[in-house]
């Protein structure tokens, strides 16, 4: 990363494990700006799943969305993608043509 600023160079990483990070490499004059990025919050989640649940045809209510969204307190976006892509492998186990409840139900339950 040195001698970069001549050549309009901007490094950008990411991780989701900051506790194992070398502290050498995060020192002042490396790494200049860190930003810290939470967990989703409720309204947030029940959008993520949203997103993902509306790419599949599904027969979830409003209310299903809102509380799976409600237990996923600490699942990140990848993690509530997942979720999704379970919860129509489900759908294709019994043979089904949409998502159902039953079927996040059971996704959740292996996350």
């Amino acid at each position: 990363l040195q001698n970069t600023k001549d050549h309009d160079i901007v490094f950008l990483g990411a991780t989701n494990r900051e506790d194992i990070l070398d502290d050498a490499a995060v020192r002042a004059g490396r790494i200049d700006k860190h930003i810290e990025i939470p967990m989703p919050d409720q309204k947030t989640r029940k959008s993520i799943l949203q997103a993902h649940l509306d790419d599949r045809p599904h027969s979830l209510s409003e209310l299903n969305i809102a509380h799976a969204a409600h237990q996923l307190t600490e699942a990140s976006a990848a993690d509530m993608a997942k979720i999704a892509e379970e919860a129509a492998r489900q759908t294709v186990y019994r043979r089904g043509d949409r998502v159902r409840w039953g079927d996040v139900q059971m996704a959740l339950e292996e996350f």
